[in-house]
């Protein structure tokens, strides 16, 4: 899991470099909106978002059975998708 810290006074959005592919193509193709402002060597990246741009959802995590479940149907069409690329 990637800790993301949030501080919605300035809509800044401080992530670990691992996890944010989407955020640093936002801030390459629309500066105005997404805005890489930090880069602390060290892995951690600060992107500054326009409030309107950002938004939070949050889920209850899966229970055991629907995680068994989701796995089984990966295993599934992950080896279609191996036989039919082959």
């Amino acid at each position: 899991m990637q800790p993301v810290l949030v501080d919605f006074n300035v809509a800044e959005i401080i992530v670990l470099a691992d996890g944010v592919g989407n955020l640093l193509l936002d801030a390459a193709k629309y500066p105005a909106r997404c805005r890489l402002t930090d880069d602390d060597e060290c892995g951690c990246l600060t992107f500054e978002i326009d409030r309107r741009r950002f938004s939070v959802r949050l889920t209850a995590p899966y229970s055991e059975d629907r995680r068994s479940k989701a796995k089984e149907t990966m295993s599934v069409v992950t080896a279609a998708w191996a036989f039919s690329t082959s």
